[in-house]
């Protein structure tokens, strides 16, 4: 999200003109957040109005926490890109940087007793859920890491960026 705009200087005209270093990240952030927000929004009542449609059945468990979970998991990701972007210059490095940060969250699932720790249970665990072969409570500490996780990066982005350019 940042790194083709530093790389390409197209940020620095508005950084000149008096807009803060952390309004940028922010602002980025936010509009990512409202469009991942609204995307998912969308997503989700689409596949519920068929399921409604074609099976008749809209009593689906735990649903909103599987989807407040996902959301979730989707603000964690776009705050490491923007951290990753502010990390790495270049076009493609920040989307390098965060693939191999997920990679590197899915392999950490092999070992049992990092799943309930892990933020992608967020996005992994809806079927357990809907099934019933999963708490809402077993997933909390998930929850925890996936937020402290969000705030630091982004402000761990805000801090590196003030110190780019």
């Amino acid at each position: 999200m940042l790194s083709n705009e530093i790389a390409r200087g197209t940020l620095l005209n508005m950084l000149t003109k008096g807009l803060s270093r952390h309004a940028v990240i922010l602002a980025k952030y936010t509009v990512a957040l409202l469009l991942w927000t609204a995307a998912l929004t969308l997503a989700a009542l689409t596949a519920y109005g068929y399921t409604v449609y074609l099976f008749g059945n809209g009593v689906i468990d735990h649903l909103l926490f599987a989807l407040i979970g996902f959301w979730l998991f989707g603000a964690f990701v776009l705050a490491f890109i923007l951290l990753s972007s502010a990390v790495i210059k270049g076009s493609f490095g920040g989307l390098i940087l965060t693939a191999v940060a997920l990679l590197a969250l899915l392999l950490l699932n092999i070992a049992p007793a990092l799943v309930k720790w892990n933020p992608i249970s967020l996005a992994s665990s809806y079927m357990g859920l809907f099934l019933g072969g999963i708490t809402v409570e077993s997933l909390f500490p998930a929850v925890g890491v996936t937020v402290v996780a969000t705030v630091a990066s982004l402000g761990l982005a805000m801090f590196l960026f003030g110190k780019a350019i």
